[in-house]
């Protein structure tokens, strides 16, 4: 029997390129990444035991469950999967809930010509660990990008969610290449990988070399590189990075070194005030950036998506519990 693949998930700050990351490998790699919108965790969370679901009724109400989940049907079953609960039912032969995301995955992938499944999800970064004791042998790629590009990527996105204010914006990121790499660094060896945006953007093929070797089986994706690289190339765009040097006011710049520049530095980024770096911020600049960034929030669509999303999840909860 051959054996299964180990699972790969892409992580990172939103807009630090876990999208552009994954459109390169499904394109040019053996893998297929998909995007399950949190709900592989929620479930998780919502089966008082999780890692078995052998019992027959007991994986009936999961799946049937788990295919009229709104997200589910709109990252998985509408991306491409064919596969029906009477299906899984028919032909799952595993005992644990990782099994039955496995199976599904794995089979969403094959019709999409890949014997490797992944997820991407900016907010895994946060989960590192909680996903590692789920999928125990998978992997994850950490994509960092410097936090003033993803600031400012932030404030130009058309995406209601994102954060707007210089400060809350570094902070965010600063959080999520935090906890990926604490958590990222606490798994055995070989499970954790973190490559650099701009790095990507300059040397997009050896990049996508050392993301092979991790993953473990590089003859054929190796073939696939050397295929590719024009097409690879073709895609990229060597200088979309370090935007924040002419786009960004200098005492906006100012303000992110001073609330993130440690972190920063501790990424490899060289700071532009480096004297900024560590100083605290009185407490009432950060209730001014506090409001701002509130107001920025309730007069956008982020409160109204955020309570469709929590009416989604708990409408699953109900099935479940009835």
């Amino acid at each position: 029997m051959e054996k299964r693949k180990a699972p790969v998930f892409i992580v990172g700050a939103p807009r630090s390129g876990t999208t552009f990351l994954t459109r390169l490998m499904n394109t040019f790699l053996d893998v297929h990444v998909a995007r399950d919108a949190g709900t592989f965790l929620r479930f998780k969370s919502m089966i008082p035991d999780a890692h078995d679901i052998s019992e027959p009724s007991i994986l009936k109400i999961v799946v049937e469950t788990l295919f009229q989940d709104h997200f589910f049907k709109k990252r998985i079953l509408q991306r491409g999967l064919t596969l029906t609960p009477q299906d899984v039912l028919e032909n799952f032969s595993g005992k644990s809930y990782a099994d039955l995301i496995h199976f599904i995955m794995s089979e969403m992938a094959r019709q999409q010509g890949k014997s490797r499944w992944g997820n991407k999800r900016p907010s895994y970064a946060l989960h590192i660990t909680e996903l590692a004791e789920l999928f125990e042998d998978a992997r994850f790629i950490h994509i960092v990008r410097d936090g003033r590009d993803v600031a400012y990527s932030m404030r130009r996105a058309t995406q209601a969610a994102f954060e707007r204010n210089w400060y809350f914006a570094i902070k965010d990121w600063e959080h999520h290449v935090r906890t990926a790499r604490n958590q990222g660094n606490q798994l055995p060896r070989g499970r954790y990988l973190e490559i650099h945006y701009e790095e990507l953007m300059q040397n997009p093929i050896q990049t996508l070399q050392q993301i092979v070797d991790f993953m473990g089986d590089p003859e054929d994706n190796q073939h696939r590189l050397h295929r590719f690289q024009t097409d690879i190339q073709k895609m990229i765009k060597p200088d979309n990075f370090g935007k924040w040097q002419h786009q960004v006011p200098q005492a906006a710049i100012r303000v992110m070194e001073r609330a993130a520049g440690p972190t920063l530095e501790a990424f490899g980024y060289t700071l532009m005030f480096p004297e900024e770096a560590g100083k605290s911020i009185a407490l009432p600049r950060k209730v001014a950036f506090a409001v701002d960034n509130m107001g920025r929030k309730l007069f956008s669509a982020t409160t109204r998506k955020a309570l469709q999303y929590r009416m989604q999840w708990l409408l699953t909860r109900f099935r479940l519990a009835r």
